[in-house]
């Protein structure tokens, strides 16, 4: 575990694409509210939730998030088998 709640984290490596925060921890393309850039910073405010991948027997780690620009809270994922999405910072 790389983070954990009353964190302050940021967006690390997503390759350049925008990070998911979705309203529940859950794969699901319905849920997504919003996707945020590699940098942004963020508060962990609950989690971990392990959830299963659909289609898979993978399973996909949520934390609960505050986005500091924002105050906007919702889930995004820790990250996959090859990188993690978020770190601390500083």
């Amino acid at each position: 575990m790389r983070v954990r709640v009353g964190d302050t984290a940021r967006v690390t490596f997503t390759d350049g694409l925008p990070l998911r925060v979705r309203s529940a921890p859950e794969l699901d393309p319905d849920n997504i509210m919003l996707m945020i850039p590699e940098g942004t910073g963020i508060r962990i405010v609950d989690g971990p939730v392990c959830t299963s991948v659909p289609g898979s027997s993978n399973k996909a780690i949520f934390w609960k998030i505050t986005i500091d620009t924002s105050n906007l809270t919702g889930w995004v994922m820790e990250g996959d088998a090859d990188n993690y999405y978020i770190e601390r910072w500083p």
